[in-house]
């Protein structure tokens, strides 16, 4: 029989474990070259372009750990822009992500051109994003608990909507 605590210390476990996937990953990736520089460019995904998807262990772990940033309830919720992620800091610091220590798989490799020019270089990106993807679903499922995979801007924005609505 499980004991009682044991899918908090499995949550618990999931979230470590996925910390760890993030740091083998930005490790990976410093070593492809992959030169990100914060801009803010690629964080908006307008309903014609790429999705932006996580799971949501990886979307749990980005509402509970990182700061609450600038559009936190009322109608400040609702992005700038259709499919501007919600840590999109755009008042407070020109652009610049709020949660960029905690953000999830597909915003460490999705990269514009300026940041990585050669073709080649990204699509070693999103080989690497799939191998962490896949991690993250092991993780998951080893310790229990619902894989949920789905675009993250649109679950994040009604999330807080929920919260504050």
């Amino acid at each position: 029989m499980t004991p009682p605590d044991r899918p908090d210390r499995a949550h618990g476990d999931a979230h470590e474990e996925l910390e760890r996937i993030y740091s083998r990953l930005d490790a990976d990736l410093a070593a492809l070259g992959a030169g990100c520089r914060a801009c803010g460019r690629c964080c908006t995904f307008p309903p014609d372009g790429p999705v932006l998807y996580a799971s949501a262990l990886e979307r749990e772990h980005l509402a509970s750990t990182a700061p609450p940033g600038p559009r936190t309830g009322g109608a400040a919720d609702t992005p700038r822009e259709p499919g501007a992620c919600p840590y999109l800091a755009l008042a407070r610091d020109g652009g610049r992500c709020a949660a960029r220590s905690v953000r999830p798989v597909g915003c460490r490799t999705y990269f514009c051109k300026n940041a990585l020019p050669d073709r080649a270089m990204r699509e070693r990106a999103m080989v690497l994003a799939e191998v962490a993807v896949a991690d993250i679903r092991r993780v998951v499922e080893d310790c229990g608990l619902e894989w949920d995979y789905a675009p993250v801007v649109e679950r994040l924005c009604d999330s807080r909507r929920r919260r504050t609505g």
